[in-house]
């Protein structure tokens, strides 16, 4: 127990001093970064089965309440 205590004490006051890690290279295999990736669109079966799926219900408890009116 006293261990951990002085760890902790030692982790919160910063006098233990930790080296950074130099930076890995990449993978062989490694592409583009994802930020350059074009974006994944729907085509149009699956927008045709999107349209034709039937709309959501809402509940009573998810429409805004009547009680709570502004100030």
């Amino acid at each position: 127990m006293k261990l951990l205590a002085c760890l902790a004490v030692a982790a919160l006051s910063g006098c233990v001093s930790v080296q950074p890690q130099p930076a890995s290279p990449p993978h062989p295999g490694a592409g583009r970064p994802a930020h350059d990736v074009a974006p994944q669109t729907a085509g149009p079966p699956v927008h045709d089965t999107l349209e034709a799926a039937p709309k959501a219900k809402r509940s009573p408890s998810a429409s805004p309440s009547t009680a709570q009116k502004p100030a």
